[in-house]
């Protein structure tokens, strides 16, 4: 797991990436779907509900946010998420 934090313009800017083998460009936006998988074949025990990702892009984009999801050039899943710091914006 890599991270990176920093802010800019009153954004804090978090960026999270793993070194996995990264997700087919087709399902990136359908992470954020309510139980999607990336693959079917896994179990819940081993593999989560695919709720995750659902629920935190709601919880970000109601603190008028932004979550982006991209592959890695070698390898490996970014997801970068931006909030605001400046709560009288909210």
């Amino acid at each position: 797991l890599h991270r990176v934090d920093r802010r800019q313009r009153q954004m804090c800017i978090r960026d999270r990436s793993d070194d996995g083998l990264g997700v087919p460009k087709e399902d990136l936006n359908n992470l954020f779907e309510p139980f999607f998988r990336v693959s079917q074949s896994r179990q819940r025990n081993s593999g989560g509900t695919g709720l995750g990702l659902a629920i935190c892009k709601h919880a970000i984009l109601a603190h008028n946010g932004s979550i982006k999801l991209h592959n890695q050039k070698d390898s490996g899943l970014s997801v970068i998420i931006k909030l605001p710091t400046n709560t009288e914006e909210i």
